[in-house]
């Protein structure tokens, strides 16, 4: 694996939190190794399904992002969401790993997000929670999920996996979902031109009972997609205007439902 380890500068990641530092960390527990490995293969997997050239495309939205779908084993489908953004790869990694608490405040999809567990500087465990579904007759899906970042050919990738953590049982008033892929990947263009290409690839398993009439709209995917994307938007905020990223309207942790 490509690791950035030992190539960061502190004064270069403004969103860096200390707390995530493993500077002088005397060594990991057996679980926090095994949290890593995971991660380690997460990272790979993910990067190996991003990578692949059989996505098929299911639409393209006025300013040229695009949907793309692909079937993974046991016939599930992944989807993918591919646009530009004017915020350098480093950056933007940077505030989605280190800042992801401040999710919430920009990404619709969340009502909320917190760091359960850091593990190491590119490792972490967090529990998000998704915004309610189907106009309320969707019963709340929650997340655990395991974390990991690091360089891949180039391109800063992050990828996720769902685990089990002691201190975040089941929660009576949810149902607890599970992330069968999500890899997010921000590639400089090619030129030196500032900006960065984003995509990130999602497929989940959403558990539970589905309302009939919502289930049969969740499968006719193509259709949802061409009134519901609307690609990926930039918001500015602060003196430095600093660039966070939602997909707007295309509310993968729904419209992904199809995979089930």
């Amino acid at each position: 694996m490509e690791s950035p380890a030992g190539s960061d500068d502190e004064g270069e990641m403004p969103y860096k939190k200390q707390r995530y530092s493993s500077k002088g960390k005397m060594g990991f527990s057996a679980q926090e190794r095994e949290w890593r490995e995971q991660g380690d293969k997460t990272l790979e997997s993910g990067w190996a399904v991003m990578k692949r050239n059989d996505w098929c495309l299911e639409d393209t939205s006025s300013i040229g992002d695009t949907v793309q779908s692909l079937t993974l084993a046991g016939s599930r489908k992944a989807y993918r969401i591919t646009g530009w953004i004017n915020a350098s790869p480093r950056k933007i990694c940077e505030e989605l790993f280190y800042n992801s608490e401040e999710i919430p405040k920009w990404n619709l999809s969340v009502r909320s997000c917190h760091v359960v567990e850091i593990v190491d500087e590119f490792t972490d465990i967090g529990h998000h929670v998704a915004s309610d579904g189907g106009a309320g007759l969707i019963k709340t899906r929650d997340f655990v999920t395991l974390r990991r970042w690091a360089v891949k050919e180039g391109s800063y990738v992050i990828a996720s996996s769902s685990v089990s953590h002691p201190q975040m049982p089941p929660l009576p008033n949810f149902v607890r979902g599970e992330i069968l892929l999500s890899v997010m990947s921000l590639t400089a263009s090619e030129g030196g031109e500032p900006g960065a290409v984003f995509s990130w690839a999602l497929a989940t398993d959403l558990k539970g009972w589905i309302p009939g009439k919502l289930w049969a709209r969740f499968q006719t995917f193509e259709q949802e997609a061409k009134v519901s994307i609307s690609g990926i938007g930039i918001i500015e905020k602060g003196r430095r205007e600093t660039e966070k990223y939602i997909t707007s309207g295309l509310d993968l942790h729904y419209i992904s439902i199809a995979a089930l």
